[in-house]
């Protein structure tokens, strides 16, 4: 099966095809949709190591093979409990899978030894997620580093490794966020609850929310807690409910440093007797697993991981072209607060 019948059953030329596959960008929407069914109605889909010139877009492609590569504490085992991860994995999938292209999802082992599929003989290019845990793993990274496009994508990178292309969340500004939202929406007592006070992300937030809040003349409580005082998550959010209890007339909205200690919380305190519809909540990750218990659904500052996996394939498919220039950069998506009620399924 050639080009040749897609474009003519399509209705374009063989070059407008060739954008498709190679440039999908390029192609309008309507006519992508068109060569898209009959592409897939004729089982037509493009080597990866195709004959002849290359285009730009595939220059520098040889295996077809991207690496998703787990670096810490979140890894292929513990996945599940982070669900904003799927949205991330999933969204890198697709993108790679438009573009034919395929994902191996992999993870520094517990050694430190980083899988041997990570070569320039068998992959392509190198998505990172994570810090590095060991001295051994930082010396492996250092290695190959020197021998593929790699891209560090969710958090900031390991600042005692060479700086190499980021595509972040803007975490610091989730609290002036926060505390703008709940300003407009007329609160001026609030409370602010982190679970996890030594949590990197959660102690930007709130020291972003608590000094905005104050250059908004609002009142805000502070409840946290240190993992390390308590045997479980389900313990932190119990202790942190019995705290807010104790002060519930006090304020009149809670922002929730994230989606999964909102739901917590908000379960303890039902438990507790209080009526929490009185409150306006708050919370981060856009987490449709917890978001769901609620009714209504609270709003929930998202930092859209979707499109953060879709630029992260854009820029690393552009690092392995070579139509980057040398420098690293560092591309950071603002997030948004998201009201918009959840669908059945």
């Amino acid at each position: 099966m050639s080009i040749l019948k897609i474009a003519k059953l399509s209705g374009v030329s063989v070059a407008t095809v060739s954008r498709y596959f190679n440039t999908p960008d390029k192609v309008s929407a309507k006519t992508a949709k068109r060569i898209g069914e009959i592409s897939e109605k004729l089982h037509y889909k493009p080597r990866v190591r195709r004959p002849g010139p290359k285009t730009v877009e595939r220059i520098g492609i040889h295996s077809g093979l991207i690496i998703f590569l787990f670096l810490g504490k979140v890894r292929l085992d513990t996945v599940q409990v982070y669900p904003i991860m799927s949205s991330l994995l999933g969204s890198i999938q697709n993108e790679l899978n438009r573009r034919h292209l395929s994902l191996i999802i992999e993870q520094i082992k517990e050694n430190g030894d980083i899988p041997e599929i990570v070569d320039p003989r068998y992959c392509d290019g190198v998505i990172l997620y994570g810090m590095p845990q060991t001295e051994k793993a930082h010396a492996e990274l250092l290695k190959i580093f020197q021998t593929l496009p790699i891209i560090w994508t969710g958090m900031e990178s390991d600042p005692t490794l060479p700086k190499i292309d980021e595509v972040l969340y803007d975490n610091d500004i989730i609290g002036t966020i926060a505390a703008d939202y709940l300003f407009e929406k007329g609160h001026k007592n609030v409370a602010l609850v982190s679970p996890v006070s030594t949590h990197p992300a959660f102690k930007g937030r709130a020291f972003h929310f608590l000094k905005q809040a104050q250059f908004r003349g609002m009142n805000c409580q502070l409840f946290e807690t240190s993992s390390d005082d308590f045997p479980t998550y389900a313990a932190i959010c119990k202790h942190l409910a019995k705290q807010i209890y104790a002060k519930k007339t006090s304020f009149t909205a809670i922002f929730f440093c994230a989606d999964d200690a909102m739901l917590g919380v908000a379960l303890e305190m039902r438990g507790l007797g209080c009526d929490i519809s009185q409150y306006t909540f708050l919370g981060v990750n856009n987490e449709r697993a917890y978001l769901r218990f609620f009714d209504p659904k609270p709003a929930s500052i998202d930092y859209k991981p979707d499109y953060l996996g879709r630029l992260t394939v854009d820029q690393l498919l552009r690092r392995i072209n070579g139509r980057l220039d040398e420098d690293p950069v560092t591309l950071k998506i603002h997030p948004e607060v998201n009201t918009t009620p959840l669908p059945m399924i």
